[in-house]
């Protein structure tokens, strides 16, 4: 994003002798940043320190999903610093670039971001089922908690965990019962919508956080759930293995996550006595 035109010229032909392959989207002013960001995903932005009154500084925390690369008139290590520690990925002096400058910072902050795209997705994921682990959930749901206490958003969770995994283990061995949980977790994943959140928090425990819910939706997602179990049975060794799983719902209400889940546990061994899954 860079407001001056001759700039903007030698920006886009240095790109050009460069080498690289690329599709490229000028933006003047800020307006038209938001603009093209609610339009279009991009790989990297390069960022001119100044665009009108406003300061790469105030522009960094708005272009947080994508490498940024400030390029800028000003030559301050002290200046530097501060923008890296803002999220820039790099910083160049327009009097030190070139072509060849450019295509390895730009190669570099791409790559770099690749990396700690799959650093943070691993982080995030467990690895067995592929949905999300304790950590995310656990930031998820106190995200849901805070975002109903400042707006009223309602949310829901659902604490599940299967019935039959030891007799699964017992009967075909401790890898039909990681496919059976495996199984459970894609079930869970194809039923809800988009935003909603599958977490494994352990074991065959499963978190379903389901925002901008209630209950009663949370139980018509149970039930689909329940049929395609009993549908589509996990296929083993030529066998069909029978998988089914119990829940616990709670309406959430802003409070500790530990307490919300506490409360769900209790729900989900309440269903188990009484036999209804």
């Amino acid at each position: 994003m860079e407001d001056e035109e001759d700039h903007r010229l030698i920006l886009e032909r240095m790109l050009a002798e460069s080498g690289m392959e690329y599709r490229l989207h000028q933006c003047e002013d800020v307006d038209a940043m938001h603009a093209a960001l609610k339009e279009q995903v991009f790989d990297i932005c390069l960022l001119d320190f100044s665009v009108g009154l406003v300061t790469a500084k105030e522009l960094l925390p708005q272009l947080s999903d994508f490498p940024v690369i400030v390029v800028t008139v000003h030559e301050d290590d002290q200046l530097d610093s501060e923008l890296m520690r803002l999220g820039a990925a790099d910083f160049v002096a327009k009097s030190e670039l070139s072509p060849s400058l450019l295509k390895r910072v730009i190669r570099h902050a791409v790559e770099r971001q690749a990396i700690l795209n799959q650093l943070k997705d691993e982080s995030e994921h467990d690895a067995l089922t592929g949905v999300f682990n304790r950590r995310y959930g656990m930031r998820a749901l106190r995200k849901l908690s805070a975002d109903y206490r400042r707006y009223g958003y309602p949310y829901t969770l659902c604490l599940l965990d299967m019935d039959n995994l030891k007799a699964i283990n017992d009967q075909f061995g401790h890898l039909a019962g990681d496919a059976a949980i495996r199984m459970l977790a894609s079930a869970m994943a194809a039923l809800v919508r988009e935003g909603d959140s599958v977490v494994r928090l352990g074991g065959d425990e499963f978190l379903v956080l389901l925002p901008h819910s209630s209950v009663s939706d949370a139980e018509a997602m149970l039930q689909r759930l329940a049929q395609q179990l009993a549908e589509q049975p996990l296929q083993w060794q030529d066998q069909a293995v029978g998988v089914s799983a119990s829940a616990g719902l709670v309406a959430g209400a802003g409070g500790k996550p530990e307490a919300e889940l506490e409360q769900a546990d209790k729900a989900m061994y309440a269903r188990k006595r009484k036999g209804r899954g």
